[in-house]
């Protein structure tokens, strides 16, 4: 599933910023400048592919007595019991 494998990359983007950080702040050297400036970077970026990533579930349609349901995985859906009344496919 791609969505989940960048969702992935954008975790490993986020914690690989984390110890960036936290890198940069035990050394005092030339190469804690890099990792200054590399902490944003990966941070950002990280947190904006994670969000991008994700699968958001939203409303299709809403009506009195049902809601229909977009973004929602087979696993999810297969756990309820098969409805027996209305038109599933709207």
């Amino acid at each position: 599933n791609s969505s989940r494998k960048i969702n992935k990359y954008g975790h490993l983007l986020f914690s690989d910023a984390l110890a960036v950080g936290l890198a940069t702040i035990e050394s005092n050297n030339a190469f804690s400048v890099i990792m200054i400036l590399l902490f944003p970077v990966l941070f950002f970026t990280g947190a904006c592919i994670g969000i991008w990533g994700c699968r958001v579930v939203y409303a299709k349609k809403i009506d009195d007595h049902f809601v229909w349901l977009k973004g929602v995985s087979p696993e999810f859906v297969r756990q309820f019991p098969e409805f027996p009344f209305g038109d599933k496919t709207r």
